[in-house]
Formats: structure tokens, sequence, C-alpha cells
């Protein structure tokens, strides 16, 4: 797992070298709140973020979309959990998730200004053993780069979770800043 991980890494990390070198390119950069819907622990608020690049779509010639690779990280306590101590420690106060994930973002205007609709998919890595399959919609507004969101995360996986049921659903706010290069 921790091979796979790396290697996703340095598949970011070139890509992100190959395409900052093109124009019309954008770094996102935010922070998240929200909660897992369908927790039957409790409904404490989760706190994560996301780094994303997101390219002009050249590909269809639409000068308002943009391509998005996205990697996020999504830490929802449960218990007697704390947003801190809980990322990664043996006991089972939390549900963690880190997620690369691919997108298309639909503008009305450009990545730094106008409202937008970014349709996500990815795969889920879970703290408490597991994975899942990811379908990660959002709806949000840039206004002089900055970017308020909402999300939702729906992880499809087929086994139980910390958080209950065998699937999740994350709600909640995304607040960012898009950086052109």
């Amino acid at each position: 797992m921790k091979t796979k991980f790396y290697a996703l890494v340095a598949a970011v990390i070139l890509t992100a070298g190959t395409i900052s070198a093109q124009s019309k390119t954008y770094v996102n950069v935010s922070l998240q709140g929200g909660y897992v819907a369908n927790s039957e622990q409790d409904k404490k608020i989760g706190i994560g973020g996301t780094v994303a690049i997101m390219q002009q779509d050249f590909l269809f010639n639409a000068e308002k979309n943009y391509l998005t690779l996205t990697i996020k990280g999504f830490n929802n306590p449960i218990l007697d959990g704390k947003f801190i101590t809980s990322i990664l420690n043996e006991e089972r106060d939390c549900f963690n998730y880190v997620a690369p994930m691919l997108g298309y973002r639909m503008t009305t205007g450009s990545a730094a200004n106008g409202f937008y609709v970014e349709p996500r998919v990815g795969y889920a890595f879970l703290a408490s053993p597991g994975k899942a399959f990811l379908v990660a919609p959002q709806v949000g507004y840039a206004f002089n780069g900055f970017d308020v969101a909402l999300f939702g995360d729906l992880g499809f996986s087929g086994k139980p979770k910390v958080a209950g049921p065998e699937n999740f659903y994350t709600v909640g706010l995304s607040i960012g800043y898009n950086i052109g290069l």
C-alpha cells in the first residue's frame, strides 16, 4: 500500500512539473469542513483539505473549462477522537481518508472568477483498513482567485467502516484560493 501511495505522489509531482510549463494553469489550495452524513457513530465536524492542479482544456477547445488532478485528505474524529491525535493512530476514533481524484471543472468565466461545477472521481485510501471508489462533485464560486464551494464525497466500498456503514457520504464547505501559474 505504501508503494502505491509513493507511486501516486511521484506521478502527481511529475504531472505538475509537466503541465506547469503550459499556460492557463492554476493550483488550488483549499481547507474543508464537513461531516459524514450517514455515520452511525456521531455527527462531529471533520476537517481536511485539497491541493489541485487545474489545466485549461485545450482538447475540446473549451477555454472556460479545466481538467483537474486533486489530492484530498479528510479527518473526521468520532467518539473520543481529536483532530490531530486521531490521524493514523492505532485507535478506532476517527474516519480518515486520502483520495487522488480526476475532475473536469466547467466555469462561467475562468478558474479565478465565476461559478463552476466540477464532477470528480477517484479512489479513497482509508486509514481504517480499506479502499473505496469515490464520486466527489463540487459546486462553487470563485472571485479574484478566492474559491468557496459545497462538496460531497460519496464513497463506495462494500465493507463496513469505523463510522458504520459500507458506503460513506461526506458533505461540507470548501474555502480556497486559485494560484495562477
